[in-house]
């Protein structure tokens, strides 16, 4: 089993691969030696070069994707007084986003088209934006760049591959549901019935549970 991981320096992301079995690739937006991390070019001025890079890499079985894009109280678009303030920083998240969505469905795109892909495709994302929870509306920006993760995600289901994403529950232990995730996406039936899948946690309990978007 060969993985791909990118977004792979964080504490929560090195918890993740130290639970999957097989070769782990790392990837991330600066090299460290260290952790074994190579460094992936999100940036599309550079993305065609290094993409020449991959072809001395055998081909993944499954690919992870872990990118930040920011944290939900910096995605607020109104953070200022002025409107022409509060739309340069509602275009920049977006500019910035932008940039992370190309390089994923490019790469995808690649893989599947040169290399025949047809494995499996794990998104870290957020269900915020498939719950429609009200206590969320503030959030705007945010969950109108998480969906797009969704509709990645049946971009490629619809050509073959096994997409899907997971939330990786950043406001409730992270790395114990991290090592949780690690066990989840090995399973062969993950994505096979559910194209979603978020997390609750139960008040009387604390415990961490599943929370499945069916197909």
């Amino acid at each position: 089993m060969i993985n791909w991981f990118f977004g792979a320096s964080s504490q929560w992301s090195q918890k993740v691969i130290s639970g999957l079995t097989g070769t782990t690739v790392q990837f991330g937006r600066t090299e460290n030696k260290e952790l074994g991390i190579q460094q992936a070019m999100y940036t599309p001025s550079l993305f065609i070069n290094w993409l020449e890079s991959l072809k001395n890499l055998d081909t993944p079985d499954r690919i992870i994707f872990n990118l930040n894009i920011g944290t939900p109280a910096k995605l607020l678009p109104y953070t200022s007084k002025t409107v022409l303030d509060n739309y340069k920083i509602f275009n920049q998240w977006w500019e910035d986003n932008n940039t992370l969505q190309f390089f994923k469905y490019n790469l995808l795109d690649y893989l599947i088209t040169e290399r025949g892909y047809r494995g499996d495709v794990c998104l870290i994302t957020s269900q915020i934006s498939a719950d429609h929870n009200p206590a969320w509306s503030h959030l705007f920006t945010y969950k109108s760049l998480r969906a797009i993760d969704y509709e990645l995600i049946w971009n490629f289901r619809n050509k073959g591959v096994n997409a899907y994403g997971v939330c990786p529950a950043t406001n409730a232990r992270p790395l114990e549901w991290a090592e949780y995730i690690s066990k989840f996406i090995q399973k062969e039936s993950t994505g096979k019935k559910e194209w979603l899948y978020g997390v609750v946690e139960d008040e009387n309990s604390n415990k961490l549970s599943m929370l499945n978007y069916s197909i």
